[in-house]
């Protein structure tokens, strides 16, 4: 599946945007002396607040802001932290449309709409959502569903010019319980053990990786 253009600004200077957002951040702080511990849990906060906070930008904001957001005092001062939150992150500062704006709020509706179904989770929680809110549409999908002996698996590959990530890798997600979720693999912490459904092969790595090898190829 090959990337669309709205996706493409997703390679923005993000190096240069993680210093803005760092200055804009402590800058704010100042101006409006909120340098002490938070006052407001999040709990606490009104819905919208705590929705905007907990789940529209859970996966982008970064903790001093979240520190800066719950340090306010007054909806007047949420209200203009997330507009200078989003404004920051403008590739064409102030313009009257907002592209990272309307790209993360696309991809939050993608994510509750095509994921979590088989567990009955908001897309969003999901750990395919996190992923593509994230990282954006991967510039391919690979679904291997029926395999006899091999759990359910679908690999998201990407590239990134993003000096922090390598300019070409996948994501692996696999269908852990019968029915479940398809969650994150991570080759150090499941291996490929994991990934067997048969106790055929249990504890040996050697031996499940010639069944992935055998059942679902050597691209795998």
């Amino acid at each position: 599946m090959s990337s669309s253009p709205r996706n493409s600004f997703v390679h923005f200077r993000t190096g240069q945007l993680s210093a803005l957002c760092s200055v804009t951040v402590l800058a704010f702080l100042l101006v409006n002396s909120l340098c002490f511990a938070a006052k407001t849990r999040e709990k606490d906060l009104s819905e919208r607040y705590r929705k905007w906070l907990a789940q529209e930008v859970v996966y982008i904001i970064t903790n001093e802001e979240k520190q800066a957001f719950l340090n306010l005092d007054s909806d007047e001062a949420r209200d203009k932290f997330i507009e200078q939150f989003w404004e920051i992150r403008n590739p064409a500062p102030g313009a009257p449309t907002n592209p990272y704006k309307e790209e993360i709020y696309r991809r939050i509706q993608y994510a509750n709409e095509w994921f979590g179904k088989e567990s009955g989770t908001e897309g969003w929680r999901t750990d395919m959502g996190r992923v593509y809110i994230t990282l954006g549409e991967p510039k391919q999908r690979a679904k291997y569903l029926g395999a006899a002996n091999v759990r359910p698996m679908e690999i998201w590959f990407y590239s990134s010019a993003h000096p922090a990530l390598p300019p070409f890798f996948s994501v692996v997600f696999y269908q852990r319980e019968a029915g479940g979720a398809f969650r994150l693999y991570s080759p150090y912490m499941d291996g490929p053990t994991k990934l067997i459904s048969s106790a055929s092969t249990e504890g040996d790595r050697v031996a499940s990786l010639k069944v992935i090898d055998k059942e679902l190829g050597r691209e795998v």
